[in-house]
């Protein structure tokens, strides 16, 4: 048994509205100041989602999270993903998020365990039963099929800042943002 595993502890769960998990290109802040204009705050330390793995989507520099229960491959009931969370975007923010992530992913309600917290036990329980707090927030899972994913191979963050960011804000990101900019302005007309 997984002694970090929320599963096996009590936990408090905090709604987080506006905020979201981001395990991939979001990470970087370039890419997310990019898209939304500015760098949103976020919770200084790491976060982990239980029960999911992280791939690379085939030919492409971004991976895709996806519950660890249906990947095609030998996942261990000990998934999980780390990543980290923007909070306080507006909801004109969520949207050019949702624009970006397109069709590809669905945006779902999540539970994140932070990774620097300290963990408590209840002094009122003859158990001493671990006690952790779970945020809540927004995540962007993979919808499309799992066969667009390079299964046996976990995306690595580091690879891409220095490999890939540049390539991915000129090719990627820059045009997305236009795109959005664009649909905005014959939205308003």
């Amino acid at each position: 048994m997984r002694p970090n595993n929320p599963t096996t502890s009590t936990h408090v769960i905090q709604k987080m509205a506006n905020s979201v998990f981001v395990y991939g290109s979001l990470m970087a802040p370039p890419v997310v100041q990019e898209l939304v204009g500015r760098l949103p705050p976020s919770i200084p330390h790491p976060v982990r989602l239980w029960g999911h793995s992280r791939h690379p989507v085939k030919n492409q520099a971004f991976p895709a999270v996806i519950p660890a229960a249906t990947a095609n491959s030998n996942q261990q009931q000990g998934s999980f993903v780390d990543g980290m969370i923007w909070c306080e975007l507006s909801d004109w923010e969520m949207k050019v998020l949702d624009f970006f992530e397109d069709v590809e992913y669905q945006r779902t309600k999540v539970q994140v365990e932070p990774l620097s917290q300290q963990q408590q036990s209840s002094s009122d329980d003859d158990d001493a039963t671990t006690k952790k707090t779970l945020l809540e927030v927004d995540a962007y899972i993979w919808a499309n099929p799992q066969s667009e994913l390079e299964l046996d191979k976990d995306w690595n963050f580091e690879q891409f800042s220095s490999l890939r960011l540049e390539d991915y804000l000129q090719n990627t990101v820059r045009p997305y943002r236009a795109e959005f900019d664009r649909l905005e302005k014959e939205e308003q007309k």
